[in-house]
């Protein structure tokens, strides 16, 4: 017998289970706006309890999409791919009272495990956290070990009982097709997650042992970066007159000016700064370590215009970026709008360079390079805890490296 549940108490229960998983109030506002338009279709139609039937019918109607059948999703619009990712969650969810986390049309691997394998990888999950690793490196190793898990439990194992060496063997198998830096982060993932059961005594052996090391050869891209006019140009095709406009040039400024990482600047806080001694002080996102850096009058003044003329009043949280429509949430990435005002001031963007928020923390570490700065300085700077992530720029100083080119003729003795 079907249970039969009303339309507004799932999408409430939908909506709070998203908050409960860390979606930005920007996202779940999405959300809402795609349910608002299904509560209506439902009531014209006289429909208070919601079905499967009934949304399929929605996304036909609405929007032609027929979910019952393969899709092209190249072939879909933006507003059609949302609109068919958000109803599927309602889907899910009525079916199975899970909110499954969908990537490109995909259903996550954590998803889809068993109630008795998914404790496995929040147990593994909540000892990272307590261990203060990243956030970002707890990220990527739970997808990582996510995805081993479901492994065995498609091969029919139970888990944690029969996680032998032969499983993690049989596993590393199906990762060899893959490229050698993503195998070797998978193993390194499932290196840590075997060695965490075993101190946690849900295995007899430590299994880590059993997971083979990788040769990983380290192919450092050459970072791409900015022409100084092409930087100069960009920031000033920014209209600075609009809330949106004073939000990007500060943000850009961030990135530009003090080489700050993205997720850094997102999640900067009214507390790190500091406009009395002119310096902005924040524990790094990626490494947890402090980082001090100053806060010279273009940066401070950029900030200022946008926290007193920019910023919206009702917005609530302390980030010092936010949205600047209603509900006022955190700022997504703003890669899209970078390619947005090099457009805008006639900067041609070829398929072969990156020119996103990263390219911008490139452009000052060369920038530096090239005026003398030692490689430790700029890695303090950069917030880098090993030196070799720095040493990649040397590649970018090209007239440096001719100064330390070696003559043959000069140092060979041909007697």
């Amino acid at each position: 017998m079907e249970v039969k549940q009303k339309i507004e108490s799932l999408v409430e229960e939908v909506l709070e289970k998203l908050k409960e998983v860390g979606y930005r109030d920007t996202t779940i506002a999405q959300y809402q706006r795609h349910y608002n338009d299904f509560s209506r279709f439902a009531a014209i139609r006289g429909k208070k309890v919601y079905s499967l039937e009934l949304s399929r019918q929605f996304l036909l109607e609405s929007y032609g999409l027929d979910i019952t059948e393969r899709i092209d999703f190249n072939t879909l619009t933006s507003v059609e791919r949302s609109a068919r990712a958000k109803l599927l969650v309602l889907d899910d969810y009525f079916v199975h009272g899970v909110v499954f986390v969908r990537r490109g049309g995909q259903i996550r691997a954590e998803a889809l495990l068993s109630d008795e394998t998914r404790k496995l990888l929040w147990g593994y999950v909540a000892d990272s956290e307590q261990n203060e690793q990243s956030a970002y490196g707890i990220g990527t190793r739970r997808r990582r070990v996510g995805r081993f898990l479901l492994h065995l439990d498609t091969q029919g194992r139970d888990c944690p009982i029969k996680i032998d060496a032969l499983a993690v063997s049989d596993y590393v198998k199906t990762l060899l097709p893959k490229h050698e830096k993503s195998i070797a982060a998978d193993l390194v993932a499932l290196r840590s997650f075997l060695r965490w059961l075993y101190r946690a005594g849900k295995s007899a052996s430590d299994l880590s042992l059993s997971v083979p090391k990788a040769n990983r050869y380290n192919y450092p891209k050459i970072p791409s970066v900015w022409e100084e006019d092409d930087l100069t140009a960009l920031l000033g095709s920014i209209d600075r007159t609009s809330p949106i406009g004073k939000r990007d040039f500060a943000i850009l400024i961030l990135a530009a000016r003090l080489g700050m990482r993205t997720v850094d600047i997102r999640f900067l806080k009214f507390r790190d700064l500091d406009f009395a001694n002119r310096v902005i002080s924040f524990a790094q996102h990626k490494t947890k370590n402090t980082l001090t850096l100053p806060m010279t009058d273009e940066i401070g003044w950029a900030l200022a215009d946008w926290l007193r003329n920019g910023r919206p009043e009702h917005c609530t949280h302390d980030y010092v970026f936010s949205a600047v429509q209603h509900p006022f949430g955190q700022i997504g990435i703003v890669n899209e709008r970078i390619a947005t005002y090099a457009r805008s001031a006639g900067i041609s963007i070829d398929g072969q360079r990156h020119y996103g928020m990263h390219s911008l923390r490139h452009t000052l570490a060369s920038a530096l390079l090239v005026q003398g700065v030692s490689l430790p300085l700029i890695s303090d700077v950069l917030g880098h805890m090993d030196p070799k992530s720095t040493g990649v720029y040397l590649h970018l100083d090209i007239e440096g490296l001719r100064a330390c080119a070696i003559d043959p003729d000069g140092v060979v003795d041909y007697a």
